[in-house]
């Protein structure tokens, strides 16, 4: 496990101020030579390579040092060097010590905001809960607590549908499900983005392999303005020769495109749950249709 900034500097305390003493000497040596009146890319040029040398010196004079201390703590102390000089801390007439602690709680704070807001997109439309899915008993669920249902038994599709989906992995973000006579079962994977500059172009073929297991699989975005691209346009709804078929059984989006074809301008995600009905349905009737070109409408 990695140790924080507070525990490294504790248990390397001597090893850590030979690393900054080797980093800031060659910082130092490179910085004290910058014409001040030079362009602000050459001064930023000069400070790139200011830290690369840095970094270089601190590792090669660290490792010679102790040899026996393992590379990965080597690299651990020269990163905290290198972020502690760039983040001047020393302008707040801090110590040693302290600018160790203020980095400690910035960089904890950030996770702490990676963690919280990371899945908010995912978290919204799984919590999409419209009177038609309540009535059908269709939800839509995070990856987590589809896969912390296959663990525990909890998930009642036949053992080939459940091994492809732990397969599946980080393949979808959500799972569509149905409660059958108090069983639910998987009928649906679904990809969210906020955008669909994000990984869309290997989306596509997830979506289909899914698609050619006769799960109904969907895409959750929250602005669609590059689907008025051509390219991104037909890699849903197919037409071109890269995309000549439909990627998707559909694509709904908040803002940034009407309707067309299978993309659905769709702001409040009602369109999403009656086609999220009408594919469980398909999928416990006769799963045989849900094929790549079935449509919900």
């Amino acid at each position: 496990m990695a140790l924080s900034a507070n525990e490294l500097i504790t248990q390397y305390k001597n090893e850590f101020d030979f690393c900054e003493k080797e980093y800031m000497k060659a910082w130092k040596s490179i910085i004290i030579d910058v014409d001040e009146n030079a362009s602000e890319s050459k001064k930023t040029a000069a400070r790139r390579e200011a830290q690369k040398m840095a970094i270089d010196n601190a590792f090669v004079q660290s490792m010679a040092k102790f040899p026996d201390i393992d590379e990965e703590i080597i690299w651990a102390l020269i990163s905290l060097a290198h972020k502690l000089n760039l983040a001047h801390l020393e302008d707040f007439h801090l110590n040693q010590m302290q600018r160790v602690e203020a980095y400690a709680r910035c960089i904890s704070a950030h996770q702490s905001w990676n963690k919280a807001s990371g899945h908010s997109f995912e978290r919204y439309i799984a919590g999409i809960s419209k009177q038609i899915m309540i009535d059908n008993e269709v939800q839509f669920i995070l990856k987590s607590d589809a896969m912390e249902m296959i663990k525990k038994g909890k998930m009642y599709n036949h053992p080939d549908d459940l091994r492809l989906i732990e397969e599946w992995n980080d393949n979808f973000d959500l799972y569509a499900i149905q409660t059958v006579h108090g069983k639910a079962h998987i009928f649906g994977c679904i990809q969210v983005k906020t955008s669909i500059r994000d990984r869309v172009g290997r989306d596509d073929q997830f979506s289909k392999n899914a698609m050619e297991k006769n799960f109904w699989v969907a895409e959750a975005v929250l602005n669609g303005d590059f689907f008025k691209l051509p390219k991104y346009y037909a890699m849903v709804n197919g037409g071109s020769l890269t995309y000549p078929e439909n990627n998707w059984h559909g694509v709904y989006v908040m803002a940034g495109i009407d309707t067309t074809g299978r993309i659905y301008h769709d702001e409040s995600f009602d369109i999403m749950a009656n086609h999220a009905v009408a594919a469980a349905d398909c999928f416990g009737v006769n799963r045989a249709y849900l094929t790549r070109s079935w449509k919900a409408e």
